[in-house]
C-alpha cells in the first residue's frame, strides 16, 4: 500500500513542477523571439549601410535622394526577410537613411530604425528609436545633382 502512495505523490510533484516550469519556458521562448527580431534588424541595417556606402550618391546634402533611400530601405527589408521571417509589424517607414558629410564631401552612410516596437513578455515593449544604427564609410562616387 505504501508503494502506491509514493507513485501518487510523484505524479502530484510532477504536476506542481510542470505548472511552475511551463510559464518560465513560454517566457524564455518569447524573449528568444524578441532577441531574434533585434538581431535580424541589426544585421539588416549593417548590410544595408555597407551596400549603400558603395552606391553612387546623387544628392547635395545629408538627405538622400528618393531613389537612393528606396534602394537602401529595400536592402533592409530583403535582408530582414532573408533571416527567415520579417519581424512582425516592421515596415519600410521604420527605416531611416542619412549621408554624413566631412569637408563638404560625403563621408559616411548611416542607417537606423525608428518607431519599431518589439513585444516582450513583460508589460513594457522594447522601443527601437535610433537603434540599431549602422554606419559605414562612404566609398562610392558622388554625383551631386545641384550646386550647394
Amino acid at each position: 500500500m505504501k508503494f502506491h502512495a509514493r507513485r501518487g505523490s510523484s505524479l502530484i510533484e510532477f504536476i506542481l513542477a510542470a505548472a511552475f516550469l511551463a510559464p518560465v519556458l513560454v517566457g524564455a521562448a518569447q524573449y528568444l523571439e524578441a532577441y531574434r527580431c533585434v538581431a535580424t534588424l541589426e544585421r539588416a541595417t549593417l548590410r544595408a549601410a555597407q551596400m549603400a556606402a558603395a552606391l553612387p550618391y546623387d544628392a547635395v546634402g545629408e538627405a538622400p535622394s528618393p531613389e537612393f533611400r528606396r534602394t537602401v530601405v529595400e536592402t533592409v527589408m530583403t535582408e530582414a526577410a532573408a533571416a527567415g521571417q520579417t519581424p512582425p509589424g516592421f515596415t519600410r517607414e521604420h527605416v531611416h537613411v542619412a549621408m554624413r558629410f566631412a569637408l563638404d564631401r560625403p563621408s559616411e552612410v548611416q542607417v537606423w530604425i525608428v518607431g519599431y516596437r518589439v513585444a516582450l513578455p513583460v508589460d513594457a515593449p522594447l522601443d527601437m528609436n535610433g537603434t540599431p544604427r549602422a554606419t559605414a564609410p562612404f566609398i562610392g562616387h558622388w554625383t551631386k545633382t545641384a550646386a550647394p
